[in-house]
């Protein structure tokens, strides 16, 4: 993905389970501090529910940049995922 946004928001359902998603490199190398464990855990159900990692990082630092998106659902549905300003 060309990333062209500060925020990941997710449409999404997981009342009854999680979302985390995990941000690697076009080469599929995990970058560090937004490996799965750092990823807020999501459950519930929203429309453009925006997606953190821990101390509130979000996407911005690779606003520009090629990566990769990794999601990670128990008991969930993702219906779609965006670049928010």
């Amino acid at each position: 993905i060309a990333w062209n946004g500060n925020t990941l928001e997710i449409n999404a359902s997981s009342a009854n389970g999680s979302i985390q998603v995990e941000v690697l490199s076009v080469e599929g190398e995990v970058l560090e501090d937004y490996e799965r464990e750092a990823s807020v855990i999501f459950s519930g159900d929203s429309v453009r529910h925006k997606m953190l990692w821990k101390n509130d990082r979000d996407l911005d630092a690779f606003r520009g940049q090629r990566i990769r998106l990794k999601f990670y659902l128990s008991n969930a549905v993702l219906y779609s995922f965006r670049a928010n300003n």
